[in-house]
């Protein structure tokens, strides 16, 4: 019989997975890096921002919140989030000097 069920027990906020529901949170995790690379070249703050929250509330909802690869991928994307992506443009006062 114990090889016929397997039995694992969570905690109330960890939601169970099957294992093809597992591989479609991980495309959708790596699509959301993709979204936030995107919106990163092309200076869409807020695009950027958006799916990085999505990635770290999908992280906290379905991955082990004690893992130490959970919890270095959280701070990583802490990190991100507090860098802006559209910084001041330069003055440029050489060209006025052309002129």
């Amino acid at each position: 019989m114990q090889k016929l069920v397997v039995v694992r027990y969570n905690d109330k906020t960890t939601l169970p997975l099957m294992p093809e529901a597992r591989v479609i949170l991980l495309q959708n995790c790596h699509g959301q890096v993709l979204q936030a690379m995107w919106a990163l070249t092309h200076g869409e703050q807020d695009i950027y921002l958006a799916s990085l929250n999505q990635l770290q509330n999908w992280i906290t909802t379905y991955f082990i919140n004690d893992a130490v690869n959970t919890q270095a991928a959280l701070m990583q994307i802490a990190n991100l989030k507090n860098k802006d992506i559209r910084p001041a443009s330069p003055k440029i006062e050489a060209l006025t000097l052309i002129g």
